[in-house]
Order: C-alpha cells, then structure tokens, then sequence
C-alpha cells in the first residue's frame, strides 16, 4: 500500500497503533461476547477483572486503606458527574477503570478512530444490536462535530449519567513530563453543577513500565499490549 507524501514515520506509526488497537478490542469482544450476550453492560466490570487476571494484572487501589474508600465507590455507582483518568496503556487502565463501574448509565468519551474501532468490534461480534449498544455507550470526540457532542456529554451527566473523559488525551502514553489537560476539559468542569462529581483514577505509568516492559517484548500474549509502544520512536530510534 502506498503511502501518502509527508507522512512518513509517524503515519506508519498511527496505521500500527489503529491496526493493534483493532486486532486487541475484536479480541476482547470475542472472548468476552458469551459473557455479555447473557448479562450486557453488567458483564462489563466482571469480563475486565477476567480479562486483566488474564495478564496476571492486580490492581492496587491506594484508597483502599483509607477510611472514605466505601464513601468513594457508593459515590462512583450512585452519583452523577465525570470519570477522569490518565491513559499510560489503554488497554490496561481502560479495564481497571471499567473494572470498577457497576451501573448502566455509563458513556465514554473518546477518539473518533477509537468510537470507529469500538463500535465496528460489536456489530461483527453481535450484529446491528451490538453496533447499536456501543454507539449508546460511546461518544466521538469529533472536532467538526464538537458542538453537538459536548452538549450530549453534558446532557447525559445532567440526567444523572456518568462520563468517562480522559483530560490529557493520550499525551502520556509516551511522556511523563509538561503533559496538559485538554481545552475541553476545562470546558466541562465549568459546566459541572456543585453536587456533580469528578472521581479521579490514577494508573501509575512507572508500575506498568517496570512490570510490564520487558515482558511485553518477548511474550505473544501481550503482543497487542507493547507493540503500541515499542514501535515508538522513543522506544526504537
């Protein structure tokens, strides 16, 4: 296939992100479609926790040992308002994250390539209907489209909806330093009404690196894992 002028580097890299990124999510829609044709969104939490036991991935939940972590998960399955999370991996703190929310009224906020992604896994797996379900669960962050989809953001946390929204939009999966929260961040917070939430999670990047960065080079299991960062320049001069 040929390749199109200026591109060069980086548009071989954002091809083999798209196309690792594919093969992993049909992967997990597969494995886990038995699961989720018999519960729905409800298999959602306990296919995540199978799915990161699979990668012999145990979360550690600094709040845990504090006295308001019960306070903090009543809020997180009861209250309306926005999810936010840093995005080292996504496909591991996207299954931590999702790991722990048990209630329907959840939408994700994403990259428009991912909600393409996304959505096409479900309809090969479970037809129109799953197309339908991942479309209602999922909403594009199109910027010619920006207007209209911040407003059913908002409008899905104002009928009592959470919302799942990553601020530096995916700057950290390749840096630790000078990583900014997005405009549109911003622009939420301000719309947020004082009894709306904004429960944070936070995947140490330094923990996945050091558990996870020479494992992920040589095991195949893993391969949809690394090869997003491996074939980073940083990674591979």
């Amino acid at each position: 296939m040929e390749r199109e002028p200026g591109n060069g580097e980086q548009g071989f890299i954002a091809e083999t992100r798209q196309a690792i990124g594919q093969r992993a999510i049909d992967f997990l829609v597969k494995t886990y479609a038995k699961d989720f044709e018999q519960k729905g969104w409800e298999a959602i939490p306990e296919s995540m926790e199978a799915y990161l036991k699979s990668l012999n991935i145990t979360p550690v939940y600094a709040k845990e040992t504090t006295s308001e972590f019960d306070g903090l998960r009543q809020k997180l399955d009861t209250e309306s308002g926005l999810i936010i999370s840093n995005h080292p991996a996504g496909l591991i703190d996207v299954p931590i994250v999702l790991s722990n929310i048990h209630r329907e009224d959840f939408k994700a906020y994403v990259q428009s390539a991912v909600y393409e992604t996304i959505v096409a896994a479900f309809e090969r797996s479970f037809g129109e209907k799953g197309r339908k379900i991942a479309m209602d669960k999922l909403i594009p962050n199109d910027p010619s489209k920006a207007r209209e989809t911040f407003k059913q953001a908002l409008g899905h946390i104002s009928d009592g909806g959470i919302l799942l929204l990553h601020p530096t939009a995916g700057q950290d999966r390749h840096s630790t330093e000078q990583i900014e929260f997005q405009s549109g961040f911003r622009l939420f917070l301000k719309q947020l009404g004082p009894e709306q939430m904004v429960y944070s999670f936070c995947v140490n990047p330094f923990d996945l690196k050091k558990n996870f960065g020479s494992s992920l080079a040589t095991s195949s299991k893993f391969a949809g894992l690394s090869s997003e960062e491996l074939v980073h320049k940083n990674f591979n001069p």
